[in-house]
């Protein structure tokens, strides 16, 4: 400082450092709506720092001790930053997530439910959703019929499978129906299996032992019965999904059954079918439709027990799904 006696020095540093502590703000919110932080020295903060790095620097109102803000669409939970400006700029990080609400599906209609058809899922805070996607399709549906709070009406694909459906968020959070959608013609349930190798998930210790394949086993894409399927990529030719790890007798079962859906371009293409050293029984792939097989024992080559099931491909390359692999 610059005076009539001359020129004054402090003794200690100009600090203008704000000291940010937060005190409290909105646990959860819906995006769109307004969030509401409580500290000190908020006429200082110059932006929010959201999940995903999402900057805001416009605020509705703000205060020395509060500051409101609304929630960006794309926002999703976890911490927020306020950043100041001062000698050094600041960034301070709360403590606890912010929540932010994402959209639920709690009902259909109709149900079952008709391809090409207008069909209405029901839920809660649904204005949340930018795209609906049903299983066996590759995009989602941003296209609707209408949309609110409470309800979304949109036309389903021909290409639209059973099973849950996802909701996409702005967020781009996915959010799965606990309900499966079901459709008018779809396959009855498959008779019970007397022993599992697969159903939804693999059973009795079975493990896949397999070459040149991709495998799903929790595949939701394209479901024969129950709540999932295995999605086989045969990536190179002759590979194999193999049943491994276990041995089960064949005294007390007749036939063999599992049953295979084809994907566009495995039509007549062939699998073989090998228990164990025994010679293979080869099947052929219908594309576009759920085939169950049910082989005898003797296709098989009468073995006794079986300690090892492939599915070899047979000199091709490409994806079937594959569901209920068991002994009747």
């Amino acid at each position: 400082m610059i005076t009539d006696q001359g020129e004054i020095e402090s003794v200690s540093a100009l600090n203008l450092e704000v000291p940010l502590a937060i005190t409290g703000f909105t646990p959860k919110v819906k995006p769109g709506q307004n969030l509401t932080i409580q500290c000190k020295f908020l006429n200082w903060v110059t932006e929010i720092r959201f999940n995903k790095d999402i900057v805001v620097t416009e605020f509705v109102s703000k205060s020395v001790n509060e500051l409101v803000v609304t929630v960006p669409m794309e926002a999703q939970t976890g911490e927020i930053a306020l950043s100041v400006e001062g000698t050094e700029p600041i960034t301070v990080e709360t403590e606890e997530p912010l929540e932010i609400v994402l959209p639920a599906a709690t009902g259909f209609d109709p149900s079952p439910a008709e391809r090409e058809k207008e069909f209405t899922i029901t839920g809660t805070d649904l204005d949340l959703v930018k795209g609906v996607l049903f299983k066996g399709l590759t995009e989602p549906i941003t296209s609707f019929v209408s949309q609110s709070e409470t309800e979304i009406k949109l036309v389903i694909p021909a290409a639209a499978n059973r099973g849950t459906i996802s909701l996409i968020a702005f967020s781009d959070v996915v959010v799965e129906s606990e309900e499966a959608v079901l459709f008018v013609g779809d396959l009855p349930p498959l008779p019970a299996l007397s022993y599992v190798f697969y159903k939804d998930a693999l059973e009795n210790n079975w493990q896949n032992w397999g070459w040149s394949t991709n495998v799903d086993f929790a595949s939701k894409d394209n479901i024969r019965d129950g709540d999932a399927a295995i999605k086989v990529n045969y990536t190179g030719q002759w590979g194999a999904l193999k049943f491994a790890n276990n041995t089960v007798s064949l005294a007390n079962y007749t036939e063999i059954s599992f049953a295979i859906f084809g994907t566009p371009g495995t039509n007549g293409k062939r699998i073989n079918v090998i228990a164990g050293g025994n010679p293979a029984y080869t099947i052929t792939i219908e594309e576009g439709k759920w085939v169950e097989y049910k082989l005898t024992k003797a296709n098989l080559g009468n073995p006794a027990s079986i300690s090892e099931l492939t599915f070899q491909n047979f000199d091709w390359t490409g994806t079937v799904y594959m569901d209920h692999v068991g002994l009747r």
